[in-house]
């Protein structure tokens, strides 16, 4: 408005000037006028020009005829909040864009013009500042950071955004967008002068509960003493808690530490994943087979054994490596009837020796025991004759027979007596008449003394009469 007012002023006072000057009479009246030279045409001395807010430059007007009678120009702007413009034709510069200024004569018969241009002055960047210094976000949140630069006239008031860490909080035009739990610096930067402001970003997980949880396989086949890895996938992936328990139905098949299954023995176990959060479960059956494992040796748990007839013990077969695959064995005796084997259990039959042998169905490795069956001690409980008496004739012989009882009493041996000798004698069962008369044939038991009598009558030869066996002679 100031310039606007000058300005007007300024052409106020040209034309007042012109007025007075028209006005005043002349001194003396010439005896003859000389003609009048007009104006034909006026130029400056640039057609276009550009300045920077501030800046003043001179136009020069020139008028043609330089012989002109009246030389006196008028000088205007299109648009003096931009660039104005002195009676004298200085230009002054006031904001950025475009205006015209206009040169006319004082009879305003001829113009010409200048196209002036006028730059923004540039300002230099002083300083930067955001409207938070410190924000505290939730995982998948956004909020706006305002940066304010310094002045507010700066020239180039352009920044660039940084995060000191994407993986928390990203940042684009200040809009800030919260990624994973953590914290984060960003940091506005200006483009004019590297000016810099900072805002600590603070970022809280968000609580996402588990959906489901699977494995990467629901079945695998294992050999004894192998090891296979399971991997569980819990869903979704940006649950807050992806914790997980393993276990195995049956530990003594397979167990499971950390995912990693390890096969004991054959058999079939189920192993199952559960989440700590919401409790899903995954399972995968798992199936060991056996490893074979062959035999390298059996012992027994005895070398000898001593035994009594009607006994029995047991043998026991130790076969190695301990997990071998095929542990059977088999059992033989080198004389069943001393002594006999049936899984291990020796029976003693009769005494004697035998050999005790075990061999492995793998490998045929085999293990011996030496037994010695003694004989079972059975005493005598009674003894018989096959006679009860006997009549004899002088000169005869007869034989008596001793049964003895139990017929497997252990000592069977008898000793044969005669009461009378010299009647009848008696040796080994066989008794000899010698004269007539009575004797009494006895057989003692060696075991025990058991005894049995036989009544022996001995006739003379040639004895007639009487009864055999009644005990009643004549003589």
């Amino acid at each position: 408005m100031k310039q606007l007012k000058l300005s007007f002023f300024r052409k106020v006072i040209a034309c007042a000037s012109l007025v007075v000057v028209s006005m005043m009479p002349s001194c003396q009246k010439s005896p003859a006028e000389p003609a009048v030279i007009r104006v034909s045409g006026v130029s400056l001395s640039t057609d276009a020009l550009t300045l920077i807010e501030g800046e003043s430059q001179v136009l020069k007007a020139t008028v043609s005829p330089y012989n002109a009678d009246n030389k006196r120009v008028i000088w205007s702007s299109s648009d003096i909040s931009i660039a104005d413009v002195s009676s004298l034709g200085t230009v002054q510069a006031m904001k950025e864009g475009k205006a015209k200024i206009k040169v006319i004569n004082d009879d305003g018969a001829k113009t010409a013009e200048c196209q002036v241009t006028v730059k923004a002055k540039v300002v230099k960047v002083e300083s930067v500042n955001l409207n938070k210094n410190d924000l505290t976000m939730t995982e998948g949140d956004s909020g706006t950071l305002t940066a304010t630069v310094y002045p507010s006239n700066a020239t180039n008031k352009n920044v660039t955004w940084t995060s000191s860490d994407p993986s928390v909080a990203t940042v684009n035009n200040g809009t800030v967008k919260a990624v994973k739990a953590g914290t984060t610096t960003i940091k506005v930067t200006t483009t004019d002068g590297s000016k810099t402001a900072e805002c600590q970003v603070t970022v809280k997980a968000k609580t996402v509960n588990v959906t489901s949880v699977t494995l990467n396989k629901s079945n695998l086949t294992m050999t004894e003493g192998d090891s296979e890895t399971l991997t569980a996938t819990v869903y979704p992936s940006n649950a807050t808690n992806k914790n997980v328990t393993w276990t195995s139905s049956d530990p003594s098949v397979a167990t499971v530490n950390n995912g990693i299954v390890k096969a004991v023995k054959a058999g079939s176990a189920t192993i199952k994943v559960t989440t700590d959060d919401g409790s899903k479960t995954a399972e995968c059956q798992v199936t060991v087979k056996a490893k074979t494992v062959s035999v390298t040796s059996v012992t027994l748990n005895r070398s000898s054994l001593t035994m009594t007839e009607g006994d029995s013990g047991t043998l026991t077969a130790t076969v190695y490596p301990s997990n071998a695959t095929n542990k059977n064995v088999t059992w033989t005796s080198s004389d069943p009837s001393v002594a006999t084997v049936n899984n291990g259990i020796v029976k003693a039959v009769k005494a004697g020796s035998a050999t005790i042998k075990v061999t492995t169905d793998d490998g045929s490795k085999t293990a011996e025991c030496q037994v010695t069956v003694k004989a079972k001690t059975v005493n005598v409980t009674s003894v018989t004759l096959n006679r009860s008496n006997l009549t004899m004739t002088e000169g005869d012989s007869e034989t008596l027979t001793a049964t003895v009882y139990p017929s497997n009493a252990t000592n069977k041996n008898v000793t044969w007596t005669s009461s009378n000798p010299s009647v009848a004698t008696v040796n080994n069962g066989t008794v000899k008449a010698l004269k007539a008369g009575k004797a009494t044939i006895k057989v003692t038991t060696a075991d025990g003394g058991k005894t049995v009598e036989c009544e022996v009558i001995v006739q003379r030869k040639n004895f007639t009469g009487g009864h055999e066996g009644t005990g009643e002679k004549e003589w």
